[in-house]
């Protein structure tokens, strides 16, 4: 028994007690369930709270940011294969030559396959 309080305690320490509260895309049923994901529209992923947080630490929110050593680009600090593999080269050939839009679809993307675990949770 201990050790599921713990492993629950754990993950809901994991998240800001105020985002969860009013924030769709860190609910327990978004964290859990995919399909429920996927019926959270774009223009509501990107008020996110903590959406806002992770781009905010990623790159300040800056759209044509690149990593110091260049392997993570553009708001999101994607790395090129990640890029790749969530269809952003249908934009541009690295994420931080995409629009911000066009970044945001894709990471919109990558969360409802993986919800917010690429960023840290």
């Amino acid at each position: 028994m201990f050790i599921l309080t713990l492993v629950i305690t754990l993950l809901f320490c994991a998240l800001p007690a105020a985002h969860a509260a009013d924030d769709p895309t860190v609910t327990h049923k978004a964290r859990i369930s995919q399909h429920h994901r996927a019926t959270i529209d774009l223009k509501t992923w990107k008020a996110s709270a903590h959406g806002h947080d992770i781009s905010q630490k990623e790159s300040s929110d800056v759209c044509d940011a690149v990593s110091s050593d260049g392997d993570y680009r553009g708001k999101w600090q994607m790395s090129r294969s990640l890029w790749r593999s969530y269809g952003g080269r249908t934009f541009a050939r690295v994420p931080n030559r995409a629009t911000c839009n066009e970044q945001d679809r894709v990471a919109r993307h990558i969360w409802v396959d993986q919800w917010w675990w690429p960023w840290g949770g």
